[in-house]
């Protein structure tokens, strides 16, 4: 289990043991609506971090194939054939435009799950201030002095480790977002590399008609000399 989950699974846990006690009273029936809020909220920030894994992985791994390994697999498949037919090695191109264009589209589930864990982050954040306020209504309406001073010391002690757990959890959502805008990054610099190969390619072939047009130019004015030179030998 990743950092991320074990976060949200160590604030769900104590969420559960922190219900109130004192069930009869109406404070305690909001508390108990509170936590059961803040856990709905926990469990679909789990999901989202699930998902953030998930594809995260995902697109790492395909482009780290289409980069390296099916590239490696591809170049040796045509070593084996040029050596077996006696035939000049080729060497394998990467298609640069086709994996930039593949990365943006699986990085954007990425970054809308990114996005969906802040939100879960947000959620949290105020349905834990509901239910921290609640529970503390709950304790400071014990009648009975050392009774409601030993529930306070307990509150008090929870949402320390509350307070632990969910700075945690505020820390690695701000890592998710790191890493969320590196892979951003990493699409720019990817599809400048194939813009940049893109260019050259388009370079090459200015070059080559270029070239061509040279030629052809110089056969024109060979044509058009010898032209002029047979009118003006025959008047």
């Amino acid at each position: 289990m990743s950092a991320k989950r074990k976060t949200v699974a160590i604030i769900a846990i104590t969420v559960m043991t922190l219900l109130p006690g004192c069930s009869g009273a109406p404070a305690a029936v909001e508390a108990i609506q509170a936590a059961k809020l803040l856990i709905e909220a926990l469990s679909a920030a789990d999901t989202v971090v699930r998902l953030y894994e998930r594809y995260v992985s995902e697109s790492v791994e395909r482009t780290r194939r289409a980069l390296y390994e099916d590239l490696v697999l591809e170049q040796m498949e045509r070593n084996r054939r040029a050596a077996d037919n006696g035939q000049q090695i080729l060497r394998v191109r990467i298609d640069l435009p086709a994996i930039a264009l593949d990365w943006e589209n699986s990085w954007r589930r990425v970054e809308e799950q990114t996005e969906a864990l802040e939100e879960c982050l947000d959620t949290i954040q105020f349905r834990s201030q509901v239910y921290w306020t609640t529970l503390g209504e709950v304790a400071n309406a014990i009648k009975d002095d050392a009774l409601r001073a030993q529930e306070q010391i307990k509150n008090l002690q929870a949402k320390r480790k509350w307070d632990q757990a969910y700075a945690n959890a505020e820390y690695q959502v701000e890592r998710a977002r790191a890493i969320c805008d590196r892979g951003a990054d990493f699409h720019k610099v990817l599809l400048g590399s194939a813009l940049r190969s893109e260019i050259s390619q388009q370079t090459t072939t200015l070059n080559l008609i270029a070239t061509e047009a040279e030629a052809l130019l110089k056969t024109l004015e060979t044509l058009t000399e010898q032209g002029r030179l047979l009118v003006i030998g025959n008047p």
